[in-house]
């Protein structure tokens, strides 16, 4: 669903773990061609806490504080003490 949400988007901002000035065969990945990107954004770590494979995997403990955020209504504190931290 991802490449046909491109096309309905008026702006596409990717996000990239690296970037890189050649791609690789894959097929395990999402792969949008040129014209449906406005903006790559490098963001390493993006993922965090969840996993990006292989590069690093979930974060368990991590992952439960921002879920435990999330519901309680409390993801700006959590992301600001995150930032703190600097942990992305």
């Amino acid at each position: 669903i991802d490449i046909e949400l491109v096309y309905w988007a008026d702006t596409v901002i990717a996000t990239v773990e690296k970037l890189v000035d050649k791609l690789l065969p894959t097929t395990d990945g999402v792969l949008i061609p040129h014209p449906g990107v406005d903006v790559i954004a490098l963001a390493p770590k993006g993922a965090y806490p969840t996993s990006c494979y292989p590069l690093y995997p979930i974060a368990g403990e991590k992952f439960m504080e921002y879920v435990d955020a999330c519901n309680a209504g409390e993801f700006d504190a959590y992301l600001a003490r995150l930032l703190a931290m600097q942990m992305l």
